[in-house]
């Protein structure tokens, strides 16, 4: 299961119903079916606590998107071609 598109999709939800962004991070991260492992399992926990890792620190590109901000560079990407067409 790719986690990142469960983030994805529930922050569009949110931004269609109108939430902000905060609110809706928060229930896009209580929304991911990372259920704690018993403590024996420490793969499962690891692989856990990776994807947990990973979420958070993309949290500003999310939010980003979230805002239909563009992506960095793409604005002089764009101007860069437009002066070579």
């Amino acid at each position: 299961m790719n986690l990142a598109a469960v983030v994805r999709c529930s922050l569009a939800s949110a931004r269609q119903a109108g939430i902000p962004f905060d609110s809706a991070w928060a229930q896009a991260l209580a929304d991911l079916p990372l259920e704690r492992p018993r403590k024996n399992a420490k793969d499962r926990r690891r692989e856990i606590e990776a994807w947990r890792a990973a979420i958070a620190w993309a949290r500003p590109h999310f939010e980003r998107a979230f805002n239909r901000e563009p992506v960095e560079g793409a604005e002089d990407a764009a101007a860069a071609l437009a002066e070579v067409a």
